[in-house]
């Protein structure tokens, strides 16, 4: 992803900039970052976050 810019998309809902993560610069198959589907992130990223997974957030309206 040469020259992205930092886009709202690309921050994660714990405040991590995704564009700095070597998965989501990633020439092929890049991780969308948590505002986009599941498919190429990591299985940390959709599976064991606790931000992403809170009932709270969800509770709320809040969805990735």
């Amino acid at each position: 992803m040469k020259g992205t810019m930092i886009t709202a998309e690309m921050i994660a809902p714990c405040g991590l900039d995704c564009i700095l993560c070597k998965r989501a610069l990633a020439e092929t198959n890049p991780c969308p970052g948590c505002h986009g589907p599941n498919d190429n992130k990591p299985k940390f990223c959709y599976a064991g976050c606790g931000i992403v997974l809170c009932g709270k957030r969800k509770e709320n309206g809040y969805s990735l």
